[in-house]
C-alpha cells in the first residue's frame, strides 16, 4: 500500500518570518501599509522547508487547492473521470493508486465528520 502526503512540502515551510519586504526585512505577517517599500511578499525560506517523506498525491492537492470542503463531494467526484482526468499537471498525474488512497482519507474525514 503506497503512502501520499496532501500537502506539498512548500506548504509545510515553518519559516518564523515568511514575509519580505522589497528592502529584504523579514515579519510574521504579510500586512502592509500601503507604501509600495513596505508591502511584504510571501516567500519562506528553503531553510525553513519540511522534510516530507511521501510524495503528494495530486488528487487531494487540487481538492484542498480548488473545492470547498464537503467530503462527500469528494468521495463523489473521485468515480468521475472528468474530475481526476483534469487535475493541474502541476500537481502530477493522477494513477489507480492515487484514487484508492484519496478514498481512503476521505472516507476516514467522513467518518470523523459524522
Amino acid at each position: 500500500m503506497t503512502q501520499y502526503a496532501s500537502k506539498t512540502p512548500r506548504d509545510l515551510n515553518h519559516d518564523p518570518l515568511p514575509y519580505v519586504t522589497r528592502a529584504g526585512n523579514r515579519y510574521e505577517d504579510g500586512i502592509w501599509y500601503g507604501h509600495d517599500m513596505f508591502r511584504r511578499y510571501l516567500d519562506p525560506r528553503p531553510e525553513f522547508d519540511h522534510v516530507q517523506h511521501n510524495a503528494p498525491n495530486p488528487l487531494l492537492l487540487d481538492m484542498r487547492e480548488f473545492w470547498p470542503v464537503i467530503v462527500g463531494d469528494w468521495l463523489a467526484a473521485l468515480d468521475d473521470p472528468w474530475f481526476t482526468d483534469g487535475v493541474p499537471q502541476e500537481f502530477g498525474s493522477v494513477t489507480e493508486d492515487h484514487i484508492d488512497h484519496a478514498r481512503r482519507v476521505l472516507s476516514r474525514l467522513a467518518a470523523i465528520d459524522g
